[in-house]
């Protein structure tokens, strides 16, 4: 009957009643925490993808840009070997209209075609230009090969998994308040029982939360 009576007290229902509000603090918590490490989940996935927009983007323009220095290329070679042609002819005025080309008209031509006609290290055995030599150059120069979208989604994917593995400890805080607020409705023994049962379960949700964030922390790549 004392031990009932002691169940039944005042005194038992505010420790009770203090137990319930430190489980309800640590699942506010625990239910932040997760939505803090969904939320960078998120914002790492959506980096990965707007690097990823990015890399394509200047991919393009980098074949866009050798391609069309290749084409300006093609036509400074034209005319710069019908200029030779023409100075080594021995007509006065081919001689002569050689000489306009290679003063007028091949420096205008040469600019857009640079580096690809000019570098010698673009051009090839056969009189080719080395387009994906000059491809590769444009992409290593650009500020965008410093972006790694994939490193942003296997961070995104690792903090989802850490997630949803945090969802499980919430749940059993839930638990644990579920089982704390029947021990403060009911009496006795059943109390008592109820009441261990809260812990119980509040303590394991400490516990996988504890070792979900470490494990994350040490190996995963997650967040504390």
């Amino acid at each position: 009957m004392q031990t009932q009576n002691r169940l039944d007290s005042p005194r038992w229902e505010l420790a009770t009643a203090i137990v319930i509000a430190i489980v309800s603090l640590t699942t506010a918590l625990a239910v932040w925490w997760t939505s803090t490490i969904a939320s960078r989940a998120a914002d790492y996935s959506r980096q990965g993808l707007i690097d990823a927009i990015k890399v394509q983007a200047g991919a393009n323009e980098d074949w866009r840009k050798a391609y069309e220095e290749a084409a300006s290329a093609a036509r400074f070679s034209t005319y710069a070997a019908e200029a030779e042609a023409l100075v080594a002819s021995a007509d006065p005025a081919a001689q002569a209209r050689g000489e306009n080309i290679r003063t007028y008209l091949l420096p205008n031509l040469q600019l857009p075609a640079a580096p690809l006609a000019t570098d010698p290290v673009y051009a090839l055995p056969n009189g080719a230009y080395d387009i994906a030599r000059r491809i590769e150059d444009l992409q290593a120069g650009s500020d965008l090969a410093a972006l790694d979208p994939e490193a942003s989604f296997t961070r995104g994917d690792r903090m989802a998994s850490q997630q949803r593995w945090l969802v499980i400890g919430s749940v059993l805080l839930a638990i644990s308040l579920f089982w704390l607020a029947v021990a403060q409705v009911s009496h006795a023994r059943r109390r008592a029982l109820t009441f261990l049962v809260g812990l119980a379960f509040f303590g394991a949700g400490v516990s996988w939360l504890l070792i979900v964030g470490a494990v994350y922390a040490l190996f995963g790549g997650g967040a504390l």
